[in-house]
């Protein structure tokens, strides 16, 4: 049995594995991007191992563990003994859910209808979910440890998504994000280089940044100090 799984939220990136062999699991565990660190234990029978192996996994799980990365904490008995979600949390979970879904099948196209139904009202909750889809998605990681990427990796490093998951990921960002939430993601140059394309239009079309121009000037500013040090 294998398992893998991933915390990312907020300034946590980290992963945590479980791998058994007969009587012996193996549990690696550390930052997305590294090779962490690994423990191995043996029990009397492989049994007792699966059965302890699962133990593990029903706790990260419980601690907000994922698959996918994204945070869902499973507050277990406590939340037994509080009133139902409102209304409100309830709309963001679905949400996040549509969300998530909408990146997986980087379904390009549903992006505008997708915000006009969400946005509202969950804005903030959306542009976390979209920082950390760029950190799983788009950014160079560590595969070594990602049975179902492992196959994109060269010498263990790749990027989980393909073009379609990336320039989703980077759309979404352009339509929801803020000049303060954009910061150093040069992901918005590569972008505005295509701007007379559909669906970049469409996007500037929905948004309307007016962040723009003082991101652009911030790049030129950046690229010519980084001339004049050469």
């Amino acid at each position: 049995m294998l398992k893998h799984l991933r915390y990312i939220d907020g300034a946590s990136d980290k992963f945590w594995e479980i791998q058994t062999t007969g009587a012996t699991h193996t549990v690696t565990y550390g930052r997305n991007g590294t090779a962490g660190q690994s423990k191995s234990k043996t029990f009397d029978s492989e049994e007792a191992c699966l059965k302890d192996a699962e133990k593990l996994i029903a706790e990260k799980i419980k601690k907000g563990y994922s698959e996918d990365g994204a945070v869902g904490v499973d507050r277990g008995e406590k939340d037994s003994a509080v009133r139902p979600l409102s209304v409100a949390s309830r709309r963001k979970e679905e949400a996040l859910e549509a969300l998530k879904l909408l990146i997986k099948e980087a379904r390009i196209e549903n992006i505008i209808p997708f915000l006009e139904e969400y946005a509202n009202g969950n804005l903030e909750v959306l542009k976390k979910e979209i920082r950390a889809a760029k950190r799983y998605w788009v950014d160079y990681s560590d595969l070594s440890k990602d049975p179902e990427f492992k196959s994109k990796a060269q010498y263990n490093w790749g990027i989980r998504g393909t073009k379609a998951h990336q320039r989703t990921v980077k759309l979404l960002a352009l339509a929801t994000f803020s000049g303060s939430d954009a910061g150093s993601w040069n992901i918005f140059h590569e972008l505005l280089n295509q701007a007379k394309s559909h669906d970049v239009m469409q996007i500037l079309n929905y948004a309307k940044p007016n962040w723009l121009g003082s991101y652009l000037l911030q790049l030129v500013r950046k690229n010519d100090s980084g001339k004049r040090l050469l």
